[in-house]
């Protein structure tokens, strides 16, 4: 487990580069190719609302690849703070892309698009979750809330059916 995220200089032309330090050894400081990608993910994701150069959107891939599952709803709260505009200077839209189940658990079905092609014609579809359906909260629970597994289910669209 690390403690502190810090900076050491890399070079003679004013770089620097990523430097943590152990929770259980004050003073012992790793590079960024000592951690896990896991740590360096995380402290990417940190430092996104506090980037010099101000962006309007921010796309993110597989946001879950290499965190613990526990950090996913950590990292989900911080994303919607940021796109409301509590962290950092201002909004920003936050888009991700991911084929989580897990991930899914930790947003609003509001918040969701599902995405999936058309087996004659090969476009995409963009499909919202079905909140505004008769039977959407029945399904919901049946699933106990659980909007990974109901994508999981095949019932939201984005799962290939053979």
């Amino acid at each position: 487990m690390l403690r502190d995220l810090g900076t050491v200089a890399a070079g003679s032309n004013g770089q620097a580069a990523l430097r943590f330090e152990d929770a259980w050894q004050p003073g012992l400081w790793y590079q960024s190719g000592e951690v896990s990608d896991g740590t360096m993910l995380v402290a990417a994701h940190l430092t996104l609302p506090y980037q010099e150069q101000r962006v309007d959107l921010i796309a993110i891939e597989e946001p879950e690849r290499g965190l613990n599952p526990y950090l996913l709803g950590e990292l989900v709260a911080l994303w919607r703070k940021m796109s409301r505009g509590e962290v950092g200077p201002r909004p920003i839209q936050i888009v991700l892309a991911t084929h989580s189940a897990a991930l899914l658990d930790h947003v609003q079905p509001e918040e969701v698009r599902f995405l999936s092609r058309d087996l004659e014609t090969g476009a995409v579809r963009v499909e919202e979750a079905p909140t505004n359906q008769p039977d959407w909260r029945e399904s919901f629970k049946t699933y106990q809330e659980s909007l990974g597994s109901l994508w999981l289910s095949g019932n939201l669209g984005g799962v290939p059916r053979l």
